[in-house]
């Protein structure tokens, strides 16, 4: 297919960064009445906000965007009220169900409705104990076991149903003429998202539209389920939301234009299947989303396939690719970092079994690298040459291998030009440390880590959350592992493996294991302890999917890693409000068990409730076995010493070892300068106690994978932007908190004799 485009095109919505300690998804709802129709509906409902001084650094919430989704939103014209129905107080108490209705007088009008207005008498909220996000006004009014509703300033939409977990919904009561509809959902999910959300009436499902991966709170779009056939009378109109979370809201029902049954997303409703030959030009429109995972159109009026995160792959039928040579891409990217693209043929499913040798099914052409163009909506080309002839029409599938925003695909063109890049495919098969240290063993007697039998404390540094396209996976390499070492005395670095959220083990099964191994193998080679953590913050467990199975990887890991003294399980990052004695503790002894099966002796650290706070429900309840030890997270201008002392006496009393697997110099939303005075007591108190710790995190502080990373300095990274991901930096490229926490782990072994005076 030939493309015929204008060159303006829009950037997708950003993806703000924050760590607050506050759950990462989110979600939201409300609605108008119609001038030719009557809504009997209620008013907006909530969740309580978490207490920001609870939470740690290393959760990322992804709730924010500024920018506003234009409308895609075609046929009849919608009328609404001025003042939304939802406007009215409402109470905790069930309301009649809601209703729909419309006039019979006329040719029928597109029927909005907002979320919020869902029947209070038959909806799924799966945490009604407990109030998520930080609606205000209307939006927060209503009973904790309401569905969460965020404000929203999204076209039409005062609040919004947010922080949905699978398997929740809402219903409506719809009541209309008979006839064939086209239903349209106003929605949002995080940037590379796969969510859901399927539409059923009377409990018949009528599909699943994929939600539109933009990012969260204002970056909606629509995604729409065409030429639905609904019946007169009332019917209920369910809404449930499937795997990752999203946002909702509301809902239009039009007549539909005789288009064909299907769903779309972000106005991707074109068929696949081009017929493309040689010197045509394949636009993203093209794309087989069925054969395609992560991936969506973006942008308005110009369209350019964007969530190319790690993992994520488009894949384009019927491609004849008879006397073609090379392929010609038009692409943005804002990164600075390099990104990795595969391009292969056949089925676009990868597997993810770690006993294969590569995800690809079919036939690997080679892979090309990607690297800024300034911006996503700026265009560049890049050529590829495939590195063997194919014959005939095929299924063209481009895979993002490594790196965040590795690209938005504009089109490519099938030329006959003998050049360009042709990278040899990525090589996933294991490799064990080339030059293995041996470092003294770690054990836990009386309550005490120890060395070698030694009782003392080391001190290093955590790595940010893996997850490509969050910031810090640029850093997952031997340079920066190696540069720790040597420049800053660093006796040990913590793998923060993500297993949350997009852009994660979740996501990208692939090169997400490339970069633990890379950084697990570094550190060995380097005399260093290394943690390798389960970087999550629910226990999400799923034994017949590997990105979601502990025991499975942690299996893996002994059996790769258990021989070499460094290596620390750590296998629960943070858990959050969990219960210690009927969900943290049964799941580890039942990971540890996995692990001593095959590792009897290596180092294993369990975290504790609240965002690994409460070592001293552990210490009262402790995990029989050998060598086990408990987290406890700080973040010092938020969590005092002498606050804390009390949960850990209970530990020393109880004999149950600590390991400080992750802090902070700053707040616990890893915002703010260092608490100097502060952060030295707490290291005072650790070393007098033989704890060791790491610091968060090794990150610059504007992280180079951030689409607007000025609004959201992380005063815990410990580099500023532009640092080299390899390591070897300046003083000049260490943030506050870097100079400091590069202090402490260069004088960690002689800390009585360092002059602390500059920092108090």
């Amino acid at each position: 297919m030939l493309r015929l485009k204008p060159q303006t095109l829009n950037a997708p919505s950003r993806l703000l960064l924050s760590t607050a300690g506050s759950s990462t998804t989110a979600k939201g709802l409300k609605a108008f009445a119609l001038a030719s129709s009557v809504l009997v509906l209620s008013a907006c409902v909530g969740k309580n906000t978490p207490d920001s001084n609870v939470g740690s650094s290393s959760n990322m919430s992804s709730q924010q965007s500024s920018m506003v989704a234009s409308s895609s939103t075609a046929s009849s014209s919608v009328v609404a009220s001025s003042t939304p129905i939802s406007s009215a107080p409402v109470s905790s108490t069930p309301v009649q169900s809601s209703s729909a209705q419309s006039s019979s007088a006329g040719p029928f009008q597109t029927l909005r409705i907002q979320a919020q207005d869902y029947n209070r008498d038959e909806f799924n909220e799966s945490t009604p104990d407990v109030r998520e996000g930080m609606a205000s006004g209307v939006c927060a009014a209503g009973g904790n076991e309401l569905i969460d509703l965020e404000n929203v300033t999204d076209q039409n939409g005062v609040c919004a149903i947010a922080y949905t977990e699978a398997g929740e919904y809402v219903q409506y009561t719809l009541n209309i003429p008979a006839g064939n509809y086209d239903i349209a959902l106003r929605n949002a999910s995080d940037i590379g998202s796969s969510a859901t959300q399927n539409v059923s009436i009377n409990g018949a499902s009528l599909g699943n539209v994929q939600t539109v991966a933009q990012g969260w709170s204002n970056a909606y779009g629509t995604s729409v389920l065409y030429n639905v056939a609904i019946n007169s009378g009332e019917q209920i109109l369910r809404i449930t939301f499937e795997g990752a979370a999203s946002n909702l809201n509301y809902i239009e029902i039009s007549e539909s234009n005789g288009t064909p049954a299907s769903s779309s997303a972000a106005n991707s409703s074109a068929p696949s299947g081009t017929g493309a030959s040689l010197g045509d030009t394949v636009d993203d429109i093209s794309f087989n989303p069925a054969k395609s995972k992560g991936v969506k159109r973006y942008g308005n009026p110009e369209f350019y396939l964007g969530g190319f995160e790690a993992g994520n792959y488009a894949c384009f039928d019927n491609i004849n690719l008879t006397g073609v040579k090379s392929l010609d891409l038009r692409y943005g990217r804002l990164h600075d970092s390099i990104g990795q693209v595969a391009v292969y043929l056949g089925s676009g499913d990868i597997l993810e079994d770690p006993n294969a040798l590569n995800p690809e099914q079919g036939t690997n052409l080679g892979e090309f690298r990607t690297t800024t163009t300034g911006a996503y909506e700026n265009f560049d080309n890049v050529t590829f040459r495939l590195n063997q002839a194919v014959e005939g029409e095929q299924t063209l599938c481009f895979r993002a291998v490594f790196g965040g925003g590795v690209m938005n695909l504009d089109s490519f063109t099938l030329s006959a030009d003998d050049t360009g890049q042709n990278i040899t495919p990525t090589n996933y098969t294991f490799s064990a440390p080339t030059a293995p240290t041996t470092l003294p063993a770690i054990t836990v007697k009386d309550g005490q880590v120890l060395y070698g039998g030694e009782v003392k404390s080391i001190a290093g540094i955590s790595l940010f959350w893996s997850n490509f396209g969050w910031g810090g996976s640029g850093y997952y390499n031997a340079g920066a592992i190696k540069s720790i070492k040597e420049n800053w005395n660093a006796k040990l670095v913590r793998v923060a493996f993500g297993t949350d959220d997009f852009g994660s083990y979740m996501d990208d099964f692939w090169s997400h294991r490339l970069k633990l191994f890379e950084v697990v193998n570094a550190a060995i080679e380097n005399d260093m302890y290394v943690i390798i953590d389960w970087h999550a913050h629910k226990i999400n467990r799923d034994s017949s999917n590997p990105a979601l199975n502990p025991e499975a990887f942690f299996k893996e890991m002994a059996t790769k890693y258990g021989s070499y003294t460094n290596v620390i399980y750590e296998i629960f990052n943070e858990p959050l409000e969990e219960s210690w004695d009927t969900s943290i503790k049964p799941y580890a002894e039942n990971v540890i068990k996995d692990i001593r099966a095959i590792d009897p002796d290596n180092l294993i650290i369990v975290g504790t409730r609240t965002w690994s706070q409460r070592v001293d429900e552990a210490a009262r309840n402790q995990i029989a076995g050998v060598n086990i030890a408990y987290t406890l997270h700080f973040y010092a201008a938020t969590h005092r010493l002498n606050q804390f002392k009390a949960y850990i006496d209970v530990a020393k009393q109880q004999k149950a070892a600590i390991f400080v697997t992750e802090w902070g110099t700053v707040e616990a939303a890893g915002t703010g300068n260092p608490d100097n005075a502060e952060s030295l007591a707490w290291m005072d108190y650790l070393h007098a106690n033989h704890i060791s710790h790491a610091n968060w995190a090794l990150v610059d502080n504007q992280t180079k994978e951030r689409i607007n990373s000025s609004s959201d300095k992380h005063g815990s990274s410990i580099l500023n932007l532009g640092s080299d991901f390899n390591g070897n930096w300046s003083t000049g490229d260490l943030t506050p908190s870097g100079e400091l926490v590069m202090d402490i782990l260069q004088n960690w072994d002689n800390w009585d004799a360092w002059n602390k005076s500059p920092y108090q």
